[in-house]
């Protein structure tokens, strides 16, 4: 038997407030002026690792640079559907493990809860900042390294978090976290140089947040160690089951309510 998730009526009638139209689309919080505006400018201000970052664009852009490193918005955990042209998206997939397993046992009561779930995948709950310089983001979203063990796609942010933190814990730069860094031949370098200044751009800002605490501190705004650890421990584990999928859900909500909670702190 599963364990049952949070309830989410909360986030959910209270993103009706906070999501504004964009020029992108209604709820991509990572670009919305609101979250750049209300949240993580007048967050980011309060703390020194920020002071030198201007954020005056930031809202229009979608984007600030910390020294030479772009940092932008991601969804943590991805539960997104079908789009145009993609197949084997991340809601369908859990939605089988769901059906499979529970079909003649709480079915309907957990695909409800994956379709909440759905609804707050472009929150201002769901959104991280993200280094883009040396595509730390395609590193979580499309890398092989992080697919399950039947190749499933899935851009989990517990994952991500446990490559994180064993970058950390064995710091180089042939880690797998820059297997995705590739520079292009330009006028004064070639590829291969180009490729190792974004690493070393990569790595110098991630040297600054220390450990995998500090990543989360600053990028995931979230200080509670005994759930980083959770993500850290989470993201070894498979999401083969429904069982996984009832677990990775709860993992998705526990964050949303300690986001919840900080944002609720900040205003």
């Amino acid at each position: 038997m599963c364990e049952a998730g949070y309830d989410l009526k909360l986030l959910l009638k209270n993103e009706e407030n906070i999501i504004t139209e964009t020029k992108w689309g209604k709820s991509e919080a990572d670009r919305c002026p609101y979250a750049w505006e209300k949240l993580y400018i007048p967050y980011f201000l309060q703390s020194g690792f920020w002071k030198e970052v201007d954020f005056s664009k930031a809202a229009k852009q979608g984007y600030v640079e910390n020294g030479e490193c772009k940092i932008s918005g991601d969804v943590v955990f991805n539960f997104g559907k079908n789009k145009r042209y993609k197949r084997n998206q991340k809601f369908e997939y859990f939605a089988g493990l769901l059906e499979r397993d529970f079909a003649e046992h709480n079915y309907l009561r957990y695909l409800q809860e994956l379709e909440d779930c759905n609804a707050l995948n472009y929150s201002i709950y769901n959104l991280s900042f993200m280094p883009v310089t040396g595509a730390l983001n395609n590193f979580k979203g499309t890398n092989r390294l992080m697919n399950e063990e039947n190749g499933q796609k899935l851009d989990r942010g517990d994952k991500f978090i446990y490559r994180i933190n064993d970058f950390y814990e064995n710091k180089s730069m042939e880690h797998i976290i820059f297997s995705n860094t590739h520079g292009r031949k330009s006028k004064t370098a070639t590829a291969e140089e180009n490729t190792q200044k974004l690493k070393n751009v990569l790595l110098t800002f991630l040297d600054k947040l220390n450990d995998v605490n500090g990543y989360c501190k600053y990028m995931y705004l979230i200080d509670d160690k005994k759930y980083i650890r959770k993500l850290v421990e989470e993201g070894q584990k498979p999401i083969v089951t429904g069982c996984d999928v009832v677990r990775y859900m709860k993992l998705a909500e526990e964050y949303w309510m300690i986001k919840y909670n900080k944002i609720n702190e900040m205003m």
